[in-house]
């Protein structure tokens, strides 16, 4: 490391070997003095495109450190000057994947579709209704109980699903929650009696129709191309409608 630090302090003003060094200390779980390196380098950094390849190295550490906030807060400020950046773009998805995956204060999916909206490419959508659907399921629902919760995660995809009725994978699991809220209002039912109980039926009655419709229109939309999320599918049909007839667009037919 001594050898490292030398090299650091004999061009002053250069970014490369203070990024370096950086990359190393990061490695070693010593963020700390990576951070202080490159703020140094920031400040020391001789011109525009040195000041830009530290930002970016700040960034990297951020995410490396877990700190997801500030990664995306800086890339935030870097898309103001240069908007179409491809390597910006990545970051930010980056940062923002590893912030939901963390599970801690899970961004909200609204903010994730505005931030990420203002691209249009294919890969840039995929990953944005990747992230939405995530961050859905990762949001912390532990002070609710079992059936609260199933019925937040299905109403907070359903929202996706209305603002992107295009995401597939947001659709399938929407799907999937309304069937997961409707065994968990059984459960509930199976352990209460009198008008509770009687309410309950009705609030299964109403789940299960969602969960039949939405099925029924993901199904209908062929955005769901592949025949394993089909199935999916026609099982949770099944399950909520016993006499749901085949899907007439199932490959397996006669």
């Amino acid at each position: 490391m001594t050898a490292l630090e030398r090299w650091v302090e004999r061009p002053p003003g250069a970014t490369g070997p203070a990024r370096t060094l950086a990359v190393v200390l990061s490695a070693l779980d010593r963020h700390d003095e990576a951070r202080q390196m490159l703020a140094r380098a920031l400040r020391e950094a001789f011109g525009a495109r040195g000041r830009r390849q530290v930002a970016l190295s700040q960034i990297r550490l951020d995410i490396t450190g877990g700190r997801f906030t500030e990664a995306v807060h800086r890339v935030r400020e870097l898309l103001l000057d240069e908007p179409d950046d491809e390597s910006l773009r990545r970051l930010l998805i980056e940062a923002y994947d590893g912030w939901i995956t963390s599970g801690r204060e899970v961004p909200e999916a609204s903010d994730i579709t505005a931030e990420l909206g203002r691209w249009t490419d294919a890969d840039t959508v995929r990953d944005r209704r990747t992230l939405v659907v995530k961050a859905v399921l990762a949001k912390d629902r532990s002070g609710r109980d079992p059936v609260s919760a199933a019925r937040s995660v299905a109403e907070d995809l359903g929202r996706v699903c209305a603002q992107n009725p295009d995401n597939a994978g947001a659709r399938e699991r929407h799907v999937a929650a309304l069937y997961g809220h409707a065994v968990e209002v059984r459960k509930e039912m199976r352990s209460t009696t009198g008008s509770r109980r009687a309410t309950l039926s009705e609030r299964l009655k109403e789940v299960c129709a969602q969960c039949a419709d939405a099925g029924t229109g993901l199904l209908d939309s062929g955005l769901l191309a592949d025949e394993e999320g089909r199935e999916r599918v026609r099982g949770f049909l099944r399950a909520v409608r016993p006499e749901e007839p085949p899907d007439p667009f199932s490959s397996r037919r006669a």
